[in-house]
């Protein structure tokens, strides 16, 4: 009687056990997941795109009479010295006395020449008088900066501004020098037509420092006056030009920041934005789409021995800061999920997934700022699979 009795608690107890374990293993068992947790940060919002490099300012040395144009020793990449360097030497053709047609030409180039003169000259105060108000601002805004009256990004927003208004103004200095270059070369070339002392030759010297970039003539030969000889370039006096899309080239605004990547140094390149280009075109896209581009040019304004090696026409790829905020409430955009016409995430509560509708402000590829729906500290779930519903079960991995 005691043996029957124990052998039906055991196959009481072993049923219980049976059912247990079925019962355990019909249990929903909760989706692992990555999360994290809702957190304020800088955000900025970019456009991107590749482009290249350019000198800002290419001289191009033409023959200022007709000639026998002795050869030229001049090799790409030679190094030229302002007033020092002979580019090229004219023989002017015989007889050397200009007829009335070849006067007039050599005056008109004369009167051009002296009129690009008074231009370039005329432009020099309103870019120096600019100079000297970024210089004044950023000098209060250091003052500022050292009673904690402003902040850092907007003190080195003014720095920029000093850099670039400086590099204008060196630009325009030696618009100032090559236009008076011109008319001296001119004004040269009137005098050795009109004159009858046939034994004189005429040499083209440099009219800035810089680099030899291209040589058009360099063979002896006959030249008539107007033909290209060479081109001369500052290669350190670089810009950056990009083609964006028209859609993203209206989000960006002269002064804008700008970072330079993979240009081939170890650290990105800092620039502004200078001009955004009023008229756009039409290109042909690798998958054979027409896209309307527009034309940014970008000075670099980081010093210039970081990237001594950068040359004409090298590739880099662009960022330009369209929007930026320092402290924000942020939200990876790797949580987020589109339904019912509304952003939406799943917070995690107490073990379970729950769909919270958000309200979203502006945002780039990894996060969103967050306007409603969230607090800082909630944890929101990356990346949810089809497996997760609101109300699942979820475990962090």
């Amino acid at each position: 009687m005691k043996w029957k009795q124990w052998f039906n608690w055991k196959w009481i107890v072993g049923v219980l056990i049976l059912g247990g374990l079925i019962a355990l293993s019909l249990r929903p068992q909760p989706v692992p997941v990555e999360a994290v947790a809702i957190d304020e940060g800088p955000l900025e919002v970019s456009v991107a795109e590749d482009g290249r490099t350019r000198v800002k300012n290419r001289f191009a040395i033409s023959a200022p009479i007709s000639g026998k144009l002795l050869r030229v020793d001049l090799k790409p990449g030679d190094l030229v010295h302002a007033g020092e360097t002979r580019l090229a030497t004219i023989v002017p053709e015989s007889p050397n006395l200009l007829d009335a047609r070849g006067l007039a030409e050599a005056r008109a180039r004369v009167s051009a020449a002296q009129a690009e003169l008074a231009r370039a000259e005329a432009e020099l105060p309103r870019i120096q008088s600019a100079l000297q108000l970024a210089r004044n601002q950023l000098d209060r805004q250091r003052r500022l900066m050292s009673g904690g009256h402003t902040t850092a990004e907007l003190l080195e927003t003014h720095e920029n501004e000093v850099r670039l208004r400086e590099a204008e103004a060196r630009a325009q200095d030696k618009a100032v020098h090559v236009a008076r270059y011109n008319v001296e070369l001119a004004e040269a070339a009137l005098i050795m037509g009109e004159s009858e002392d046939a034994s004189g030759v005429l040499d083209i010297t440099a009219p800035v420092n810089g680099k030899v970039f291209r040589v058009f003539q360099e063979s002896e030969g006959f030249v008539q006056a107007g033909t290209s000889l060479l081109e001369l370039a500052d290669p350190r006096d670089l810009e950056i030009v990009v083609d964006l899309l028209s859609k993203d080239a209206v989000k960006v605004s002269p002064g804008a920041r700008v970072q330079l990547e993979h240009w081939g140094g170890e650290r990105p390149l800092e620039g502004r934005v200078r001009l955004v280009e009023p008229s756009g075109f039409t290109k042909i896209s690798a998958l054979g789409v027409e896209e309307q581009r527009v034309n940014t040019v970008i000075d670099i304004t980081t010093p210039p021995e970081t990237w001594e090696n950068l040359g004409d026409g090298f590739r880099v790829s662009v960022r330009i800061i369209t929007w930026e905020a320092a402290e924000l409430l942020l939200v990876p955009t790797g949580a987020l999920f589109y339904k019912d016409d509304t952003w939406s995430v799943f917070k995690m509560v107490e073990g379970r997934a729950e769909m919270v509708p958000v309200k979203l402000g502006r945002r780039n590829g990894l996060h969103a700022e967050l306007q409603e729906g969230l607090q800082r500290g909630d944890r929101v779930i990356l990346y949810p699979s089809d497996e997760i519903q609101s109300g699942s079960l979820v475990e962090i991995l």
